[in-house]
């Protein structure tokens, strides 16, 4: 389903040319964003009104999310340890175990705010009981993550739109591995809106942006339009357990859009509903922006 604000940005991509209009026009667009998803989020309790239907979810999206687990294939090595931070890229990864089996699916919300406090300032316990989660689920894959993070193999994806929370998690890294002495290798999931990067500002000397995947479908993806497959586990809940998935588990409707993810590994992914951005300089966040930007406006 397309962004309620695609039309404008189709086309300001036209007629726009100016440096200072365009400013104008993303800050204005940025607002837009965040006003629309913040009284969403408020009139629904961060539970969507309607959960997109299964049959155009299989349709319209599902094709998507192969044809980005591909880009994320062609983006990186083949020994190289993919990990998807929380619910926003939870169906990439599910396309990614068609090929994969070192694609770890990760919980931890609220990480965008832990971002704004010092590690040392938070609850130890917690701290060390994350670090036993992580290496726990990597287990479960027969991953090494230590030996991964050592060796600077380790690929964070998520959806950001600030950088924070990927930021925090690439702290949590190094504070689980500190072994960890190179910049987090990260993969972008993007919302097809100009303007979409404008706050996107993680740390460059812990996040290093390898590539941005613009997905026609990101928002409905991150914004809980279809079923959750990682549950909310914020700071106070972490355990070496993991989350309480029982929820999840229970829920007919997500194994079902999950499922239609797994039927159709191996299909082709013509018209595929992604853009793959490479930044020129993943140190330069001013340029980055403003070659999404332009990227977009061309393609789409």
């Amino acid at each position: 389903q397309e962004h309620p604000i695609s039309l404008e940005h189709s086309v300001a991509c036209k007629l726009m040319t100016s440096s200072r209009m365009l400013r104008i026009y993303a800050a204005w667009l940025a607002s837009l964003y965040a006003i629309e998803v913040r009284s969403a989020r408020i009139a629904t309790g961060s539970v969507p009104a309607k959960i997109m239907d299964l049959s155009a979810f299989k349709h319209e999206v599902v094709h998507e999310l192969h044809a980005a687990a591909a880009a994320i294939e062609a983006a990186t090595a083949p020994d190289d340890i993919l990990i998807f931070l929380g619910q926003s890229p939870a169906y990439v990864q599910t396309a990614m175990t068609c090929t994969r089996n070192n694609s770890l699916l990760i919980a931890g919300s609220g990480m965008s705010k832990l971002n704004k406090k010092e590690l040392s300032s938070l609850p130890k316990q917690e701290l060390k009981a994350y670090c036993e989660y992580l290496s726990a689920t990597a287990g479960t894959k027969d991953v090494d993550l230590a030996a991964a993070a050592e060796e600077n193999r380790i690929v964070a994806v998520d959806l950001s739109e600030t950088g924070n929370s990927v930021t925090f998690f690439a702290k949590m890294l190094r504070h689980c591995y500190p072994s960890l002495k190179q910049p987090v290798k990260f993969v972008n999931l993007a919302i097809d809106t100009k303007g979409a990067l404008t706050g996107f500002a993680p740390d460059p000397n812990l996040v290093r942006v390898v590539k941005v995947l613009v997905l026609r479908h990101a928002g409905a993806l991150a914004w809980d339009e279809v079923p959750r497959l990682v549950p909310s586990w914020k700071l106070e809940q972490w355990s070496a357990d993991g989350p309480d998935n029982s929820s999840i588990a229970q829920d007919k409707l997500a194994a079902d859009f999950n499922d239609a993810v797994q039927e159709q590994c191996g299909t082709g992914e013509e018209d595929n509903g992604v853009l793959v951005i490479a930044p020129s300089d993943p140190a330069d966040l001013k340029s980055m922006r403003s070659e999404f930007d332009h990227t977009l406006c061309d393609a789409w």
